[in-house]
């Protein structure tokens, strides 16, 4: 077949950019795949900063800008056998012959239901999300039935190392992922994590230079590191090392009211229950979903929930290697490969007429 894949934001290489990425990868190995994006440094970024092989994927213009015309939207599009759009809240005309819709984000409160959307909606066989969280608005806003089909994590590259007094947490350096409050926690209970680092690493784009710069007038002390930037190899070394990795985005949001200020699922947590670190995780969007607490890592509420569950985990050894045997296990649902076989499912029910909106 032949397939084209569309993503707004591929500049910023971020969790719904790899989720993408790993579709065209996977879907390259047998059908003609091209990718609407016009920076010719794609290729050579998803490799070095997200270990994603899309050399197979031809690169083309991407008529689906905002700078192109209708009438070429339409006419490109229409040469497609399937299309696969990562939504930014609207939904994009194509006469593809075959459609499907990502949403990686809880949008609500954009239209959803209006005559337009509707008629463009009529044109596509699927909607997917990427959390059951992410579905439960995407359903309400579109009225839809859309499936869950969880990020794709490279889990078999991440492995246990040497653990090291280190806390981690990874993700881009934005307000979004709370790192004030992360490096507020830690510098809390300074004197009990006496001994201890606490690793932040992530992507930082130009325009959350400000932001970083705030972080680094927080983290004097050699204790807080903050990494922008690192290679896929750096990060798999972070990972093997921490003992620990810590999640705050959605922290001091409400849910209801802000759902896209909550992490919308989170593959980071998942690489780091991968290398053997005990997640524990801000009890909010879909970060449930992935650990039941207790079990292979705790979900906490606020501060003092987070430091006591801290503590208790440094306290007792034989506890510690519990809940990190069952992490990497649980971590072993969100691998590559069913991301491919549930997806492959998903493509072969629309080419078979299933429709499921």
């Amino acid at each position: 077949m032949k397939i084209g894949i569309v993503s707004p934001y591929l500049n910023t290489l971020g969790g719904g950019e790899r989720y993408m990425l790993e579709i065209a990868s996977h879907l390259s190995t047998v059908h003609n795949v091209s990718l609407f994006w016009d920076e010719k440094d794609i290729k050579e970024k998803a490799q070095q900063i997200l270990s994603i092989n899309i050399h197979r994927v031809t690169l083309v213009p991407n008529i689906f800008s905002r700078t192109h015309s209708l009438y070429k939207k339409i006419s490109i599009s229409r040469k497609y056998d399937l299309l696969i759009f990562l939504s930014d809240g609207s939904i994009p005309l194509s006469l593809a012959r075959y459609n499907l819709l990502h949403f990686q984000q809880p949008f609500r409160g954009i239209g959803g239901t209006s005559v337009l959307n509707v008629v463009k909606l009529s044109r596509y066989q699927r909607i997917v999300c990427n959390s059951e969280f992410t579905k439960r608005f995407i359903d309400q806003e579109f009225t839809c039935s859309s499936d869950v089909l969880y990020p794709p994590v490279s889990v078999e590259k991440f492995h246990e190392g040497n653990k090291q007094q280190v806390i981690l947490s990874v993700g881009r350096f934005h307000p979004f992922k709370k790192h004030h409050e992360m490096i507020r926690i830690f510098n809390k209970a300074s004197k009990q994590l006496n001994g201890w680092q606490l690793h932040l690493a992530g992507g930082l784009l130009k325009q959350d230079d400000n932001y970083f710069s705030e972080l680094q007038h927080l983290t004097r002390s050699s204790s807080v590191r903050l990494l922008p930037n690192i290679s896929f190899s750096t990060l798999q070394k972070e990972y093997a090392s921490a003992m620990f990795y810590w999640h705050a985005a959605g922290f001091g949001e409400g849910e209801n009211e802000h759902p896209e200020r909550m992490e919308h699922f989170g593959i980071a947590p998942v690489e780091a229950m991968a290398a053997g670190c005990i997640p524990l995780l801000f009890n909010g969007g879909g970060l449930r979903e992935i650990i039941q607490s207790g079990k292979q890592g705790y979900l906490w509420n606020d501060e003092d929930e987070c430091l006591e569950q801290m503590m208790q985990l440094i306290a007792n050894k034989n506890l510690r290697e519990t809940i990190k045997a069952s992490a990497i296990e649980k971590s072993k649902q969100f691998a590559q490969q069913e991301f491919y076989t549930k997806l492959d499912h998903i493509i072969q029910q629309i080419i078979s007429g299933k429709v499921h909106r």
